[in-house]
């Protein structure tokens, strides 16, 4: 553990299961800050606790459960954490580590949950906007110009694009996508080193 010299607390390191949160938050696009404080919480003992995630834009932060299956008494402190995160209306998903295997889909369905739950409808709208631009940003930076191209370009000629051309263009528009996933994944991990 580190000492955090700002305000003279311990600052633990991050178990593997962290390290891996982090990166499908890293890979999702997700904007978080690590080992974010929360203060002054009510029907709390402690003068603050500190979450393993907390996600500005969605207002929500992510508990991992990690040593749940250590011992009871490992369970009792993060049923406590749970109870105070309840009592000060703190959104927050809790993870375990059976999670990890299923990170994609957990995460997706608790923080729907928690957003809903908490009444958070722009951080939703936020969230699931981001998920499906995500998925859909590079194929409309390519089909959006080709679509101009062969379909509105060809109205003012009288030509028309045939059955072939199509799958011609569709086949070359995900030759391309899966081109771009590729050089991006490289310039990530090889260039960035991230």
């Amino acid at each position: 553990m580190n000492l955090n010299p700002f305000k003279n607390k311990e600052v633990k390191s991050p178990t593997e299961g962290e390290e891996f949160i982090r990166m499908f938050l890293d890979e999702n696009g997700i904007k978080y800050i690590t080992q974010h404080d929360l203060l002054n919480l009510k029907d709390d003992y402690k003068q603050y606790r500190i979450a393993d995630f907390y996600l500005p834009r969605l207002k929500t932060c992510i508990e991992f459960n990690g040593y749940w299956n250590v011992s009871e008494e490992s369970k009792q402190r993060y049923r406590e954490k749970m109870k105070v995160y309840a009592a000060n209306n703190i959104p927050c998903i809790y993870l375990y580590p059976e999670n990890l295997g299923i990170l994609s889909y957990v995460f997706h369905k608790r923080m729907i949950k928690e957003l809903k739950c908490h009444d958070l409808k722009f951080q939703l709208f936020r969230y699931k906007w981001k998920r499906f631009r995500g998925n859909t940003r590079v194929l409309n930076l390519i089909i959006i110009p080709i679509y101009i191209i062969f379909f509105v370009g060809n109205i003012d000629t009288g030509m028309s694009m045939n059955f072939i051309d199509f799958i011609i263009v569709l086949s070359f528009i995900i030759l391309l996508a899966g081109f771009y996933d590729l050089v991006k994944t490289f310039i990530k991990y090889m260039i960035l080193n991230k």
